[in-house]
């Protein structure tokens, strides 16, 4: 390392470190704070979006993990009218409304429900394609325009079996962004499972 090289330490993050900071943070919520969540909470994230910022629960998990220093896609967030700040809280309150509807529900005041890992090497699209997600709603979703693609994919998950377990980490990195990355990887899971599913059947 010669005098004038910053070490590694002073290096600025690499996208790499982002999404593994984006991947983390899902990962703590959704096998650390979501199962031992009771019902009461629990509702108050499945508000979600607008509504959902201003619920306890999501300042609570907000301040405790720093979500606001977790940038999601810079270009969006420069163009959001609010600012990065809002774009990054709507997006993260959307995320825990799609993650908390996929928990079981219970009388408020009841004991967390028993949780349940959901395997991480089932797609989320492949999960889609499993359901009751129609060939017509998936190209809807994927040809959406960015902004609205997070809310249009929340309103697909109840077509999604209960019992059907998938990777929840992919589904809150597409809710966070879904960008054309993650977009392609969406399709690509379900596509394969449709094609998967005519060669069975034929």
């Amino acid at each position: 390392m010669t005098e004038n090289t910053p070490s590694p330490a002073a290096q600025p993050p690499t996208m790499n470190m982002k999404e593994c900071l984006k991947e983390k943070r899902l990962k703590e919520l959704i096998t650390h704070d979501l199962p031992r969540m009771m019902p009461g909470p629990l509702a108050q994230l499945r508000r979600g979006g607008n509504a959902g910022r201003h619920v306890p629960e999501f300042w609570k998990l907000w301040v405790k993990y720093d979500l606001g220093l977790v940038r999601l896609n810079k270009d969006e967030e420069a163009r959001y009218p609010e600012g990065s700040a809002a774009f990054r809280k709507h997006a993260w309150a959307l995320a825990l409304q799609a993650l908390a509807s996929l928990r079981p529900k219970g009388q408020p005041g009841a004991a967390p429900a028993k949780f349940t890992q959901h395997p991480s090497e089932i797609p989320l699209g492949k999960a889609m394609a499993l359901g009751k997600v129609s060939n017509l709603r998936m190209s809807r979703l994927l040809s959406a325009p960015y902004g609205k693609r997070a809310e249009m994919m929340l309103r697909l998950l109840p077509l999604i079996s209960q019992d059907q377990k998938f990777n929840l980490v992919e589904l809150g990195l597409f809710i966070l962004n879904p960008d054309q990355k993650a977009s392609e990887k969406l399709a690509e899971s379900y596509y394969y499972t449709l094609e998967q599913i005519e060669k069975a059947s034929s």
